[in-house]
């Protein structure tokens, strides 16, 4: 499993205890950088594939027509291609949005990274969403709806590493949204915390997770 979470939810299911041998907790892992653009941009991003099934990125547009005319000087950026990429292009016009920029597909997007001052996820689901820490260990703000353990194991304690919001509410989402772009000092501190944090998912902890699988199980 992921995270411990994980595990519990499928113990319940199957009836097998947690603490059984057939149980291991193997975190996916990210690479750590020593160097970060730490003065930020204020651009909001979302980083992933636009998807209606489970990424629903509509949402971040509905939050961002209820807060962007209070911030005239902040852009959202979409950085990303999928199915759903015209649909999304037709509602921010129908909604007259204004700075929100489809960039489109991206093999590089590190100088993204060092721009965004906070990444947004609105998904319905994410088994474990790679993009929040990889904006964690580049210094950047984040923000998701509550919606699994993962999320939950990776953004947690929120408004300390990450910010979790209620499942599916845009307007907290737009309220948290907006707290943290009028707020630089508390988007600093989640970032300051949130790269501390995501040191325990780097690659050298999960090799040495799986390590001692094998060293188990040949024993």
């Amino acid at each position: 499993m992921l995270c411990q979470d994980y595990a519990r939810e499928i113990s319940d299911a199957i009836g097998v205890s947690v603490d059984s041998s057939k149980f291991r907790v193997l975190t996916n892992s990210i690479c750590s950088k020593e160097v970060i653009v730490e003065t930020k941009q204020k651009e909001v991003y979302y980083i992933g594939r636009l998807n209606y099934e489970f990424k629903r990125v509509e949402r971040l547009l509905k939050a961002w027509n209820i807060v962007s005319q209070r911030y005239p000087d902040w852009t959202l950026n979409i950085l990303g291609e999928g199915e759903e990429s015209q649909n999304l292009k037709t509602l921010a016009a129908k909604l007259k949005l204004e700075r929100v920029n489809f960039l489109g597909f991206s093999n590089n997007p590190q100088p993204h990274y060092d721009r965004a001052a906070i990444v947004c996820l609105t998904s319905t689901y994410e088994g474990w969403g790679m993009v929040l820490m990889e904006a964690q260990t580049n210094g950047c703000a984040t923000i998701a709806f509550d919606c699994s353990a993962g999320v939950r194991e990776i953004l947690s304690p929120s408004w300390e590493n990450g910010v979790l919001v209620t499942p599916y509410s845009i307007e907290e989402y737009a309220q948290s949204l907006s707290k943290l772009m009028e707020d630089e000092d508390l988007r600093n501190k989640i970032a300051v915390n949130a790269r501390s944090s995501v040191k325990r998912f780097s690659l050298e902890n999960t090799l040495n997770q799986w390590n001692n699988v094998f060293i188990e199980l040949s024993n």
